[in-house]
């Protein structure tokens, strides 16, 4: 199993897991008389909300191809290039425009590269993170509430 954004082998396998249970759990409740109106709507749910979580992960693993960072070098030291022969021209030189130039690529590719890995770099995306950890919150069973396999 291949190693997705910062997930190791273990929490997927976990992940994985929990989806198996919730799911065999629903589905073994769905053959008993009470359940089977609740099942018309639960199984459809469940199913949207795993293929919601296999198009996020797999929108983590995509990323741009290899060309487009050795073009964003190539276009960054096509503008050196091109601003030092202006550059040489002139008989003094311009530090304003020289650390403008230098900053705006810096801060240009740090900011393609960072947002390809949004858990890494200085964008981060944790603060969406307390959708899921709602979501989770909502599917823990109340106390005095029994669970779904239970009612057997």
């Amino acid at each position: 199993m291949a190693t997705v954004g910062t997930l190791s082998p273990e929490q997927q396998d976990k992940i994985v897991d929990f989806k198996n249970k919730v799911w065999n759990a629903t589905a073994a409740a769905c053959p008993q008389a009470s359940f089977r109106p609740a099942c018309s709507q639960a199984l459809p749910g469940l199913t949207g909300l795993f293929e919601v979580a296999r198009l996020r992960l797999g929108a983590s693993e995509k990323h741009p191809p290899q060309i487009v960072y050795v073009m964003l070098f190539g276009l960054g030291l096509g503008g050196s290039l091109l601003a030092g022969f202006g550059m040489a021209a002139a008989t003094a030189r311009s530090w304003i425009h020289m650390l403008i130039f230098a900053a705006t690529l810096t801060v240009t590719l740090y900011t393609v590269t960072d947002m390809e890995y949004p858990r890494l770099g200085l964008i981060r995306i944790e603060n969406f993170d307390h959708f899921l950890v709602d979501a989770h919150q909502q599917m823990q069973p109340r106390d005095g509430m029994a669970t779904i396999g239970s009612a057997r």
